[in-house]
């Protein structure tokens, strides 16, 4: 009886969040994108910043996780991809699933087929703010240095890792969880810790 209750109450919740997933949220991100490919499947409804001048490319059958409670880890937030500046790209490949995950581009972010990108990880290609204390009294935002971010295909980030700008993550990497990576990873390494350094080879895998 209980159980009968708790399924009644929760109807209009399930029936609501079917609408976001299945129209609402795929139709904004068809909006917001530059391009974007087939068999697109949201949980919850991402935020999605892009610049008028700025390229944001979606592959086939993409994965956005966020809906807190569609994660076994919780997500204290949406997935987030913002691409900032005119010009800027942010590509991501096919096969790709990211849960709460924030990304942002203001020069170049490239994601690989097939990779995963655990529950609240941040990958970002700029300093945001100049490192010079007297350009940030100037202008806090103005001169930030940007490389371009590359990530292969295959790669598995785990969570609440954080990609670094001017990184390149080889094929079939792996992101230890709440690993910094602020140099470049070889393909099939294991990463881990702040900062991130190799622990172990799975494979080495071609770029």
């Amino acid at each position: 009886m209980i159980r009968l209750i708790s399924k009644v109450l929760r109807a209009p919740r399930t029936v609501f969040n079917r609408i976001v997933d299945s129209i609402c949220a795929p139709v904004f991100v068809r909006i917001q994108a530059t391009r974007c490919g087939s068999g697109i499947s949201c949980r919850g409804l991402p935020l999605i910043n892009r610049h008028p001048l700025a390229t944001l490319t979606l592959g086939r059958s993409v994965i956005l996780c966020s809906r807190a409670i569609d994660n076994i880890l919780y997500l204290a937030r949406p997935c987030r991809l913002a691409v900032c500046k005119p010009g800027a790209v942010l590509e991501i490949g096919d096969h790709v699933s990211m849960s709460g995950v924030t990304i942002v581009a203001y020069e170049r972010i490239r994601i690989g087929d097939r990779t995963m990108i655990g529950a609240e990880a941040m990958i970002m290609d700029t300093d945001f703010h100049p490192l010079d204390a007297g350009q940030r009294a100037a202008n806090p935002t103005a001169n930030a240095v940007t490389r371009p971010v590359e990530i292969g295909s295959d790669v598995f980030i785990g969570t609440r890792a954080i990609i670094l700008k001017g990184v390149h993550i080889g094929n079939a990497a792996v992101i230890g969880a709440a690993a910094v990576v602020g140099h470049d990873v070889a393909a099939g390494d294991i990463v881990a810790g702040n900062p991130a350094r190799s622990i172990r080879v799975i494979r080495r895998a071609q770029n």
